[in-house]
């Protein structure tokens, strides 16, 4: 989990990295909609395959799988030639520093982080929580698990389509906001 965890927070950074020299400013919410939809119809899909191939082959050749998924992810993110800036000549630890130290100073910045941080943290407890129930007490196998996970998702699938129509009306950060409170509301 802590290596799993560590891989996909620096997936994250880097893609967001990507994403800003990929998509022009103007088309930042239609493309994050976008990708926050591709990312959600993952989560339709990938546990009920995921279930589906734990309870066909087992649980370590469903992990060998999704190794060689992400390797096939990474083969073709670099595929991909963004237009980069070149970075100023400093260590990767100062850029770090300067960064958190940009986040923390600027108060909108510094609210969607700790609101992030705490809503990814207890998401994790409450998704690991949910595993143990469905698997212990409801008793469900792999598959129906999968295809359990996979129908939650469809909400966030829903929600990244109408994303850009609430930024449209209400404005970004009330958007933030309503989907802070309306996606842990539906857990």
């Amino acid at each position: 989990a802590l290596v799993t965890g560590t891989l996909a927070m620096l997936f994250n950074v880097a893609s967001n990295t990507l994403f800003a020299s990929l998509v022009d400013r103007a088309d930042y919410i239609q493309g994050t909609s976008l990708t926050r939809g591709s990312f959600s119809f993952s989560w339709v899909m990938g546990p009920s395959i995921g279930g589906l191939l734990v309870q066909i082959l087992s649980a370590p050749l469903a992990l060998v799988t999704d190794v060689l998924s992400f390797l096939g992810s990474a083969s073709l993110l670099r595929s991909i030639s963004p237009q980069e800036t070149a970075p100023e000549k400093q260590t990767s630890s100062s850029h770090i520093r300067d960064g958190l130290r940009f986040v923390l100073r600027t108060p909108v910045l510094r609210a969607k982080f700790i609101g992030s941080g705490l809503l990814n943290l207890f998401y994790t407890v409450y998704f690991t929580l949910f595993l143990l129930f469905i698997a212990r007490e409801l008793r469900l196998t792999p598959g129906m698990i999968g295809v359990a996970l996979g129908l939650g998702a469809v909400g966030a699938l829903l929600g990244s389509f109408v994303t850009g129509w609430f930024s449209r009306r209400l404005g970004v950060g009330p958007t933030f906001l309503l989907g802070s409170v309306v996606f842990p509301g539906a857990l």
